[in-house]
């Protein structure tokens, strides 16, 4: 990875190569800091950055897109990963949003620049069911295809007979 990739939220994961940010000091972070506070970076002096499973843990999630925007070099991205709405590890007591609908995730990435004054261009969004290799779940990899073909309809009708674990998205800032 060139440049500075940061790990939002890292805990005892970081991403290697990446500069770790946790407010825990019982973390592999490499800045111990509150991120409710922002990012403790430059505008524009970022290449990359890593939020997952983080993002659900923020005080204000709008605040917290608007100081990612901030970071992120022109043309670089981000990588979000909540959970979705219907996972039942959405609604963990620290979680101050419980769980993200692809829909609401959409709706706010086409509507930020209008309320935020920030733009995201989606380049990848996923709903995950599983991120295993286990055999016993690799018939689910093709009802996970089926469904991101037609997210919109999984979110209405599907998602609380079927219910996934993760929303994934991969941004990418714009003008």
């Amino acid at each position: 990875m060139d440049g500075i990739i940061l790990d939002l939220g890292c805990g005892k994961n970081r991403t290697p190569g990446t500069v770790g940010i946790d407010i825990s000091r019982d973390s592999d972070a490499d800045i111990y800091h509150d991120l409710n506070d922002g990012i403790p970076f430059e505008d524009n002096s970022v290449d990359g950055i890593i939020a997952r499973h983080w993002l659900e843990h923020a005080n204000d999630f709008d605040f917290m897109m608007r100081e990612i925007y901030r970071t992120l070099k022109l043309g670089t991205w981000v990588e979000i990963e909540v959970p979705y709405f219907t996972a039942p590890s959405a609604y963990f007591p620290l979680h101050k949003i419980p769980g993200l609908s692809w829909f609401a995730m959409m709706l706010y990435i086409e509507q930020c620049e209008y309320y935020s004054g920030i733009r995201f261009e989606t380049t990848e969004s996923r709903i995950v069911f599983m991120d295993s290799e286990d055999p016993k779940v690799k018939y689910f990899k093709w009802v996970e295809h089926l469904i991101n073909r037609f997210p919109r309809f999984y979110d209405r009708w599907l998602s609380h007979i079927i219910p996934s674990s993760t929303l994934r998205f991969r941004l990418r800032k714009v003008v």
